[in-house]
């Protein structure tokens, strides 16, 4: 199972592409965060995934509630002064959850990298990569038929140091969940072979918080922090 912090929907009008599940199976390691907003925070998914999880039919539902879980939030959320950085959140996670860092797979991590840059230097990667801005559904079906190049193949061919990446890769061993962190920018992923990490994922997504800018700009951290918000709310 793999839990992005971004979860989000499919905005098929929009330039940041979406999905509304939270959970996905092994298989998909190239699910990832992408666009400016993993928004709802913007979600990469290889082709194969996003036309089997049926993401283009469910788009305008999920966007209609993914706008009352942002209205929400804008209205109840309490700002951090400043962003969380990767170094302090790989720290509360080793001295809250006792997280042990280990060696990062190669493979889990080249998935992790591909979206990360998709998210922060998308200019990486051909236009073709992504869905298209334009054409509705007729044009996204077309896409997905296309023999694209994927970012997880072409980001192995692209050095850390070229964006200043800085991966680390930590382990919650009681609970086998495994934690994909780049340092620099804060993104952050869960993957667990049994374990139910969503309510971990909302627990660090909410302590992490977010700032006036993140609501202003609907950034991923915005997006993923309205979903748990909401999640948490509707709980209580």
């Amino acid at each position: 199972m793999v839990v992005t912090l971004n979860q989000g929907v499919t905005d098929i009008k929009s330039e940041k592409y979406r999905l509304g599940n939270s959970y996905m199976e092994e298989k998909y390691m190239d699910i990832g965060i992408i666009g400016k907003g993993d928004g709802p925070t913007s979600i990469y998914v290889g082709k194969k995934a996003a036309s089997s999880i049926g993401t283009i039919e469910a788009s305008e539902v999920q966007n209609k509630i993914w706008e009352e879980k942002k209205e929400e939030c804008r209205k109840n959320a309490t700002p951090r002064e400043k962003k969380v950085s990767g170094i302090e959140l790989k720290n509360y996670l080793i001295d809250q959850y006792s997280a042990v860092e280990m060696e990062f797979p190669e493979r889990q991590k080249q998935a992790f990298k591909a979206s990360v840059l998709c998210n922060i230097h998308p200019e990486a990667f051909p236009e073709s990569c992504f869905p298209p801005k334009e054409g509705g559904k007729r044009a996204l079906k077309k896409w997905l038929k296309q023999n694209n190049p994927e970012p997880i193949i072409l980001a192995e061919d692209i050095p850390d140091e070229k964006y200043g990446l800085q991966f680390s890769y930590l382990v919650l061993q009681e609970k086998e969940v495994r934690i994909y962190l780049e340092l620099t920018t804060g993104h952050m992923q869960l993957s667990s072979t049994w374990y139910d990490s969503a309510d971990l994922s909302r627990e660090i997504v909410l302590w992490k918080g977010i700032t006036k800018e993140d609501i202003d700009n609907e950034t991923p951290e915005f997006m993923a922090y309205a979903d748990a918000y909401s999640y948490n709310h509707q709980r209580s």
